[in-house]
C-alpha cells in the first residue's frame, strides 16, 4: 500500500468486487454456501474445497458459461464426483462413498442432488459390503451378468 499505483489497483479490483456482489443481488457478508449453486438444481448448497493451484484436493470450480459471480449465484459445474475411503476392522473392508453430483442428472429427479447435500454437510454413506449388509440393502432384483 505504500506504492500509490499498487494502492490504486487494489482499491479499483476491490470496487468491482464489491459491485459485482450487489449486482448479483447478494449482501457484501453472504457466506459462499448461501451463493453456491449446483449445476443441476438451482438451490444454495455450500461446497467445500478449491482449485488445485489452492493447494485443495478437493476441487470445486466453475467451468461452463459462466465466469464468476452473477444473478441467481455462483455456479459450481466441475469438480470432485466420486469419493470413497476404505478402512479395515476386525470383519474387513469397510468403505464410505458418494457421488459429489448426485445420483442423477435429471434436474426433475429427487435424486439429482441428494449425494450433493450429503457432501455438503459431510456424510458419507456407508456401502455394504458382507452378504447380510448387500441382502438388507437390496434396491431391486439381483442381476447377473455372464460372459
Amino acid at each position: 500500500m505504500a506504492d500509490a499505483a499498487v494502492a490504486a489497483k487494489l482499491w479499483e479490483s476491490l470496487a468491482k468486487a464489491v459491485k459485482m456482489v450487489r449486482d448479483a443481488g447478494f449482501a457484501l457478508d453472504a457466506p459462499l454456501g448461501s451463493v453456491q449453486r449446483p449445476g443441476t438444481v438451482d438451490e444454495a448448497i455450500a461446497l467445500h474445497g478449491g482449485e488445485p493451484f489452492e493447494g485443495v484436493l478437493n476441487m470445486q470450480s466453475v467451468r461452463g458459461g459462466q465466469a464468476g459471480l452473477a444473478a441467481g449465484g455462483y455456479r459450481i459445474d466441475y469438480g470432485t464426483s466420486y469419493v470413497q475411503v476404505v478402512g479395515f476392522d476386525e470383519r474387513g473392508p469397510r468403505a464410505q462413498a458418494l457421488l459429489t453430483y448426485g445420483q442423477s442428472s435429471d434436474p426433475a429427479s429427487p435424486h439429482a442432488a441428494d449425494q450433493l447435500r450429503l457432501f455438503s454437510a459431510k456424510q458419507w454413506p456407508r456401502l455394504p459390503f458382507h452378504p447380510e449388509e448387500v441382502a438388507r440393502e437390496r434396491v431391486g432384483p439381483v442381476l447377473e451378468l455372464r460372459r
